[in-house]
């Protein structure tokens, strides 16, 4: 996988491997130059970071520090470039797509949603159920305390 050196304790995936997914150049957002595309993609990961610790309860870069795991899983690499990527696909349509002239009414809507149902689903399995089963006792009723309602 190539730049897997760039990771860091920030974020899951890095930088390069959002740009070497999706080839987006500083120029696509109007930077000035790489070093500003470096700096407004490695937010967007430690949003994605965010989203994914959010959604399945755990924090897997702690988890690797305090040897609960012995690595992150290359799938939650995968997902974190993912979930950059949308916001990059997005960031550029909503750039370069006219949505409206002066006399005209928007006839184009751009979807805001980078955390995708896809993207949760490949999520599930990295939730780890935490809920400690209970017991629960009732009493059984008789006949005629059933029928009393």
């Amino acid at each position: 996988m190539p730049h897997i050196e760039e990771r860091t304790v920030l974020y899951y995936s890095s930088v390069k491997e959002v740009i070497f997914y999706t080839g987006v150049r500083f120029d696509d957002f109007s930077l000035e130059n790489k070093q500003e595309l470096i700096d407004l993609l490695g937010e967007w990961l430690i949003e994605a970071k965010d989203y994914i610790d959010t959604y399945i309860s755990r924090n897997l870069q702690k988890e690797l520090e305090i040897g609960k795991i012995t690595n992150i899983p290359p799938r939650i690499h995968d997902i974190a470039t993912r979930i950059v990527a949308n916001k990059v696909a997005q960031a550029v349509a909503r750039r370069t797509t006219p949505l409206a002239t002066k006399d005209s009414v928007p006839t184009i809507t751009l979807s805001d949603n980078i955390f995708t149902d896809s993207i949760k689903q490949d999520l599930d399995q990295f939730i780890v159920n935490t809920s400690k089963p209970t017991l629960r006792i009732s009493r059984a009723r008789s006949k005629t305390e059933r029928n009393v309602w």
